[in-house]
């Protein structure tokens, strides 16, 4: 069966899976999360060099076997370490300007506004304007490709004078240390690529 496990447990709190293996899994176990290490970002001023995709060069179209599930948790997890990385980062570099008072206000908004939230991370530039985050972090190299919503994008157009693109690569969820780049104001319509479609 595929279901999220978390999920279960809090809506059925007394129940008890058997894996195939025979293991039980009670609901401590079940609601268990991995503990988010913060380790150390290191900042690249250097511009990235994204290469366009080719697209498909085979006509095989046959599907394969994936754990949408497990990769979502995963994609999760790494995510809400790297968006927890640079609520750190931040907080140190207002600290270190002196502005402790705005550094305790720096939050990930997942935490506050919610999954609907627009940006990931509500930050401060020294002079109290207002920084809003969007966090973007694979395990990959510098120049791989990310995915952004239409969403993000037209956050990014409407709020261009604050807006920031925090892109965390060689991350290392087990350390919680990685590289990454910022990039300011609105994104770039023009360097985007589609990868799905509608109709």
């Amino acid at each position: 069966m595929d279901f999220d496990l978390t999920n279960t447990m809090h809506a059925l709190p007394d129940l008890v899976i058997k894996t195939r293996a025979g293991q039980l899994i009670t609901k401590t176990e079940g609601l268990a999360e991995p503990e988010i290490v913060i380790g150390k970002l290191t900042l690249d001023t250097a511009p990235a060099n994204r290469v366009k995709p080719k697209g498909v060069k085979n006509t095989d179209f046959t599907g394969k076997k994936v754990d949408f599930q497990g990769e979502a948790k995963k994609n999760s997890f790494k995510g809400n370490a790297g968006e927890d990385a640079v609520v750190a980062y931040e907080k140190a570099q207002l600290k270190l300007a002196g502005r402790a008072d705005l550094a305790d206000l720096v939050v990930a908004t997942r935490e506050t506004i919610g999954k609907t939230a627009k940006f990931d991370v509500q930050s401060y530039e020294v002079d109290g304007t207002k920084k809003y985050i969007e966090v973007k972090t694979t395990s990959g190299s510098k120049n791989n490709l990310f995915h952004i919503s239409e969403g993000e994008v037209k956050f990014s157009e409407n709020n261009a004078n604050h807006y920031y693109l925090y892109r965390i690569y060689n991350f290392d969820v087990k350390t919680g240390n990685g590289d990454f780049y910022i990039e300011k104001g609105a994104v770039d319509i023009n360097k985007l690529t589609a990868t799905n479609y509608v109709m």
